[in-house]
């Protein structure tokens, strides 16, 4: 049996064409844009204290 090449599943789907028409691929962003998600960016220096919060305290403890 012929297995059939996919493109890997994203949230449970796969996409097997190209966007057809500019107003396919309008509604496709309109649907990721409904997505649950977080209303800003993330400040980029809270992020990057988060990452390095773990080094400080192994650094302290040494």
């Amino acid at each position: 049996m012929e297995q059939q090449q996919r493109e890997p599943e994203r949230d449970g789907r796969a996409r097997s064409r190209p966007f057809e028409s500019d107003a396919e691929l309008e509604a496709f962003f309109r649907e990721c844009d409904e997505i649950a998600g977080p209303e800003r960016e993330p400040d980029w220096h809270e992020h990057v204290a988060v990452i390095n919060e773990p080094r400080r305290s192994v650094s302290l403890a040494s």
